[in-house]
């Protein structure tokens, strides 16, 4: 009978160990990359939806107030913009270049771009983010005008 481990029993035992220490690690890193890429992408979707509401809450204000359906949205890039007045906030568009996008900072890591084409009738919200693994684009729009017109 032989009482306690032998140096190659030891090894062994550390080895497994290690091992699935290994394991649980890469595992806890994989969920928080899938989590954070999760988060910024459902952020993003948010933020595009905030742009198209934008435009549809203008739509609708100018069509309640029995003017054009259509002014204030010419054809163009845009960002939004928030005014404070003595009603409360209001979100407006502010025309910007071609290239040039709104940029929405959550922390210091984390940087958000929208820009807002409009275009005849169609209105496309473009969110880009950065995150580990490289750029993000994602565009949401209203493809057909019923979405988009009033009538």
């Amino acid at each position: 009978t032989r009482r306690g481990f032998t140096i190659l029993e030891t090894i062994i035992a550390i080895t497994v160990i290690g091992l699935v220490i290994a394991a649980a690690t890469q595992l806890t890193q994989s969920s928080l990359k899938i989590g954070r890429s999760t988060m910024n992408q459902f952020i993003a979707l948010h933020l595009a939806e905030e742009g198209l509401e934008t435009v549809r809450n203008i739509r609708d204000s100018n069509w309640l107030q029995n003017i054009s359906w259509r002014s204030g949205l010419d054809d163009g890039t845009y960002m939004v913009e928030k005014k404070s007045g003595a009603v409360g906030a209001r979100w407006t568009l502010k025309k910007i270049g071609g290239n040039d996008r709104e940029e929405i900072l959550l922390n210091e890591n984390e940087k958000f771009h929208r820009a807002i084409e409009i275009d005849v009738m169609k209105v496309t919200s473009k969110v880009s983010y950065e995150q580990p693994g490289g750029k993000k684009d994602l565009y949401e729009n209203t493809t057909n005008s019923s979405r988009f017109h009033p009538d």
